[in-house]
Order: structure tokens, then sequence, then C-alpha cells
């Protein structure tokens, strides 16, 4: 009988182990896919504004990047740039660190570094350079899910 209970005993420790092992596993798939959706719809912002001048309706690409509140300061962000003769053709960025401060299933908090290279250009042919950018900025984003589809909803430049 001790035998049994000894064995009962390892194979319960053992279940749960494989449990915390697989559910912390689980987790760390669930954040990577956060920061995988981030990263896209950061690269389909700057694709975005690069297309400023040349796609007239920009809304309707907005509104596959981002959600309100977002999606109306975005919007008036791609008014301002075409009312200035402005779009943004983005070099490089590199993510020094992308930080998930909270999440759920429906949407995460996420703490970013970055470095941004880039030209502000005009969109006026022949498109010129008007301002080189080379930024590294800390910032706050929240995503959101649609239905299967992350989306931005906030973005805080002061944090």
């Amino acid at each position: 009988m001790d035998k049994a209970v000894r064995f009962l005993f390892l194979v319960l420790i053992a279940l749960i182990f494989l449990g915390f092992n697989l559910q912390s596993r689980a987790e760390e798939r669930e954040k990577a896919q956060i920061v995988d959706a981030f990263q896209e719809l950061d690269s389909r912002d700057y694709e975005l504004q690069a297309l400023v001048g040349e796609e007239d309706d920009l809304e309707v690409l907005a509104k596959d990047i981002y959600c309100e509140p977002q999606l109306g300061e975005t919007l008036e962000y791609l008014k301002e740039m075409r009312e200035k003769g402005l779009s943004f053709r983005l070099d490089s960025v590199e993510y020094e660190g992308i930080e998930i401060i909270d999440h759920d299933m429906a949407s995460a908090a996420l703490d970013i570094t970055s470095h941004s290279k880039g030209s502000f250009c005009s969109i006026e042919d022949p498109k010129e350079d008007i301002k080189e950018l080379d930024l590294r900025i800390n910032y706050q984003v929240k995503i959101i899910k649609e239905g299967d589809t992350w989306k931005i909803s906030s973005i805080d430049f002061d944090p």
C-alpha cells in the first residue's frame, strides 16, 4: 500500500508539473501572436502613411488597421499630411522592446520602444525628401480583437 501511495503521489506531481508547463507554453504562444499582430499593424500603418497623395480613400485602408478612438485620430493625421502635401516613407524600424503589459482574449496593452528612420516626402512629382526622421520613442498601444482581426484602438505617446 505504501508503494502504491508513493507511486500515485509521483504521478500526481508529474501531472501537475505537465499542466503548468502546457499552460506556460500556451501563454508564451499567445503573447508571441499578440506581438506579431502589433508588428503587422504597425507595418501596415507605415504603408498607409506612404500612400498619402497616391490613394484617394485612405479611410477604407485605415479601417483595416484601426478602430475608434484611434481611427478618428489617424484619419485627421492623414488629412493633415495630405493638406501639407506630405507622405512618410519608412526606411527602417527597430523594435528595441515590446512588453505586453496586460492581455486577455480580446485585448492587449503593449509598451513599445522603437527606433524609426525615414523621410517626410512631397506628394507632388517629382517626389522629394523634405525632412529626414531618426526617432527613438517609447509609447503604449492598446489593440483589440474584432472578430478574428486585431486592430489598434489607442496610442499614447506620453506613457
